[in-house]
């Protein structure tokens, strides 16, 4: 009857002991954003009940994080008495990178947004001579520079027809081209 307990799991694809152990180990031994997180406010508060009304966690589960993070580490990062926590020389190196770790993960995510919002990256722009001449192409372009600086904008004189190919061929984003012109299907 052992089997209808025993976990599979698609990392180990076995039922195998060993391996399933494993597994559990290198579980336990993850270290996650929010075991640099809790610890912090910890290493700043220097007090477990303040950090976790900070963090608006249970005070118990916030040592649990810590000290989970200790195991992690394999090294103590708090020295804790009845009277007052303190950072051993571990954390406190820890948690300057920490906080440097937690800040390139912020701007890692605002990058990520960045992009798919469309406010950086690489804009292909194509047009023909004429849109240069009537003034339209340079204030649209200096418009857009101004709201999305972080676009690279590729800008290439090109015939119509040109233009239409490598939009069809998504090597270019946009087409100022003049009517009439017959558009490709799709």
């Amino acid at each position: 009857m052992m089997d209808a307990w025993w976990p599979s799991h698609p990392l180990c694809g076995t039922r195998d002991l060993d391996k399933w152990k494993f597994w559990l180990s290198t579980e336990r031994s993850r270290l996650e954003l929010r075991h640099l997180r809790y610890f912090l406010a910890v290493a700043e508060e220097l007090n477990f009940g303040r950090a976790a009304e900070r963090l608006g966690i249970a005070q118990p589960g916030l040592s649990q994080q810590v000290r989970a993070l200790e195991e992690i580490i394999g090294t103590p990062l708090l020295d804790r008495t009845r009277r007052a926590v303190r950072l051993t020389l571990a954390g406190e190196l820890l948690a300057g990178e920490a906080r440097a770790t937690l800040a390139r993960a912020e701007a890692a995510v605002a990058s990520a947004r960045r992009a798919g919002q469309g406010e950086v990256g690489r804009l292909g722009i194509g047009y023909v001579a004429s849109a240069a001449y009537t003034g339209v192409l340079t204030s649209i372009l200096g418009a857009f520079r101004e709201a999305s600086p972080e676009v690279e904008l590729v800008i290439t004189e090109m015939a119509m027809q040109q233009q239409l190919d490598a939009i069809s061929k998504e090597r270019l984003d946009v087409a100022f081209i003049r009517p009439p012109v017959s558009l490709p299907l799709g």
